[in-house]
């Protein structure tokens, strides 16, 4: 796309976009179209909801944790107002505590109270609660 200075009015109309992506879809196999977050406003791109129409197939990604409930709503409903093809969401979650990080944190407050050293070293040594995905 065109950077933000310069008229972006041509490619509002979607025989543009389509000849853009059709040059493109000749030249390669598959053509990745990375938008704007669906829900931000940026006067300066074209409307992410948009671009998504004029592509085949469109996939969301979603940071777990961080991104609530209502705005995926929103983000899908602004997909199907626009006709375009959601086929799935990817589910981001770098920022998602481990099960094992999780179950230390719940045992912590109980320290003082109960003998834990054990556990904690038993749920640090469990490969299952220790592998990365």
């Amino acid at each position: 796309m065109p950077a933000p200075s310069q008229n972006l009015l041509p490619f509002r109309r979607r025989e543009a976009v389509e000849g853009l992506l059709g040059g493109w879809l000749k030249e390669y196999d598959v053509v990745l179209v990375d938008t704007s977050p669906l829900n931000a406003v940026n006067h300066g791109n074209l409307p992410a909801e948009q671009i998504c129409a004029f592509c085949e197939a469109c996939l969301m990604v979603v940071l777990c944790g961080v991104t609530p409930a209502h705005q995926v709503e929103t983000a899908v409903s602004r997909l199907r107002a626009r006709e375009a093809r959601l086929l799935g969401c990817v589910y981001n979650d770098r920022h998602t505590p481990t099960l094992r990080e999780q179950l230390l944190t719940a045992l912590a407050p109980w320290r003082r109270w109960l003998p834990l050293r054990r556990l904690e070293g038993w749920l640090r040594r469990t490969p299952l609660l220790n592998m990365s995905l």
